[in-house]
């Protein structure tokens, strides 16, 4: 019974302390930082929304997109947590096309990392929409990249 008391208080009052810690250290960063360094900042605070709210990620990851050069990961960073804020709305078809675009970005800029992120999202929404054969292809480009 302490155990899962222990583990209720973490879910519930440290983890949300930590990411609103991260969110105001990145905030005041990406103030100080030039464009493309915050536009990271942004698509990370993109990231830390999903703990919040789909509208907390798009208002982040938008930032991130009009900060970001088209040459630097954050772009397609931001993509994916758009995707992400459809998912989590149980919109796939909206993740689908923004995880496609951030697919496209991460291979026009050489971003294996980026092209592992995108594939292991398409994998999640597969996933989550029993379409298991696709998910499990996507899963395994993921791993491989």
């Amino acid at each position: 019974m302490k155990k899962l008391f222990i583990l209720i208080f973490s879910v519930f009052f440290i983890l949300p302390s930590i990411s609103q810690t991260e969110m105001d250290e990145l905030r005041t960063r990406a103030l100080k930082v030039d464009k493309d360094s915050a536009a990271s900042c942004y698509a990370r605070m993109a990231f830390l929304g999903t703990m919040v709210s789909p509208d907390t990620v798009r208002f982040y990851a938008n930032k991130a997109i009009l900060l970001s050069s088209q040459k630097k990961p954050a772009y397609g960073d931001a993509l994916i947590q758009i995707g992400n804020s459809f998912s989590m709305q149980k919109k796939s078809d909206s993740a689908l096309i923004y995880y496609s675009k951030a697919q496209v970005y991460y291979k026009k800029i050489n971003n294996k990392k980026g092209l592992g992120k995108a594939e292991q999202s398409f994998a999640i929404v597969y996933f989550n929409i029993s379409e298991f054969n696709n998910a499990i292809a996507k899963a395994n480009l993921a791993l491989g990249i």
